[in-house]
């Protein structure tokens, strides 16, 4: 299956101020893989066989990683690669005048991928979509024709009958 990905106008770097724009490629996903159909999915292909169990295994690690990232941990799961947290934070003017509760936004997760998702990108196929508004009002608009469709055919058939 391929990675869509549709087409924007955006600055060379975010953030920055610059005059030109430049075509960039954005991902869009197809749908959210939720814990239970990651669960039921992986008891598939496991030895677990069981969907109930390779959830709560999944939901485990989940607690399991938060807990050892906000106690200042690298997570690392070999080929699925390394959680870590950054700090998001205002310069201050000196040592003296920095306090955490000023200063510190925020904690960001990051994720260095492991061997089997460092290159995805050579892997991947694309294809060229359009962007999520317009897909959502192509999908409403094509529901739209369907039920259209299927009232002239309603009607249609009342007539024969009469």
């Amino acid at each position: 299956m391929p990675i869509n990905y549709s087409l924007g106008l955006k600055t060379a770097a975010p953030g920055k101020k610059s005059p030109q724009k430049k075509i960039y490629a954005s991902a869009q996903y197809t749908q959210r893989v939720k814990t239970e159909t990651m669960a039921r999915d992986v008891a598939k292909h496991s030895f677990a066989g069981n969907r109930g169990m390779v959830g709560a295994v999944i939901s485990a690690v989940v607690d399991y990683m938060r807990e050892q990232l906000l106690d200042g941990k690298r997570v690392d799961l070999g080929d699925l690669g390394t959680f870590y947290c950054t700090i998001n934070c205002r310069g201050a003017d000196s040592v003296e005048s920095f306090t955490p509760a000023r200063n510190i936004e925020g904690l960001t997760v990051k994720w260095r991928p492991g061997k089997q998702f460092r290159d995805l990108g050579k892997q991947a196929r694309y294809k060229l979509v359009g962007k999520r508004n317009s897909q959502r009002q192509q999908k409403r608009l094509s529901k739209q024709m369907m039920r259209e469709a299927l009232d002239t055919t309603a009607e249609s058939g009342a007539e024969e009958e009469a």
